[in-house]
């Protein structure tokens, strides 16, 4: 790819565009204490960049008799988290680009956070007039690492996933990209320095040192 090939950018939300995964695992980690559930800190490595389901599923084999039903964890998750200052989550370089790119590109969110979480996140950016779309979990089956969020979304798009450059910051989400065929981008600030990032294209500490000329592959 050259930057000339380029059609279409996707963006992940959590970790990328909001600095929301700590906080999410914090409120967590709060729901859980209802259910003297004392889930560790280094638990939080295993479900970075997961989707729901699967987070539920993993806590559910450490916990069984304890965890109450995955709407009950999910909405009391939900309340501890809507308790925090959202705004200050914002990842001010990142949605500066976004806003920069959406100017001549599609741009969409493409993440493992429900629609309605998505929504939500657009409108405590207020980022709603630069998104063109967003692809959320409840429009997949098969969570990253598979490809398929990203190939839904280039085929929203109209575009091929070689014509898209990805920006992510997990793992799971990098493969994902790179499996779905397309150019990624990872973000590897100071509070993800734990991932692993070797498989993008390109690995930025700040999302304002991305330029387009720098797309090769």
């Amino acid at each position: 790819m050259n930057s000339e090939n380029i059609k279409a950018f996707f963006f992940d939300l959590d970790g990328t565009l909001m600095d929301s995964e700590i906080a999410w695992f914090k409120a967590l980690q709060e729901a859980l204490k209802l259910y003297s559930v004392e889930l560790p800190d280094a638990y939080a490595l295993e479900i970075y960049g997961r989707d729901w389901n699967e987070v539920y599923n993993r806590i559910t084999a450490m916990f069984s008799e304890q965890v109450p039903s995955i709407k009950t964890l999910k909405s009391d998750t939900l309340y501890c988290y809507q308790q925090k200052d959202s705004s200050d989550m914002i990842i001010k370089e990142s949605k500066d680009l976004l806003v920069r790119l959406s100017h001549d590109f599609p741009v969409a969110i493409v993440s493992g956070a429900s629609n309605g979480t998505i929504r939500n996140c657009i409108g405590i950016m207020d980022i709603s007039k630069y998104v063109d779309f967003y692809v959320g979990y409840d429009e997949y089956s098969r969570p990253k690492p598979n490809p398929e969020c990203y190939h839904l979304a280039a085929d929203r798009a109209g575009v091929l996933p070689e014509e898209c450059v990805v920006f992510e910051d997990s793992e799971v989400g990098i493969c994902s990209a790179k499996d779905a065929g397309m150019f990624c981008v990872a973000l590897a600030r100071r509070q993800n320095s734990f991932l692993n990032h070797s498989h993008a294209d390109m690995i930025l500490s700040s999302l304002d040192q991305f330029e387009m000329a720098d797309v090769v592959g």
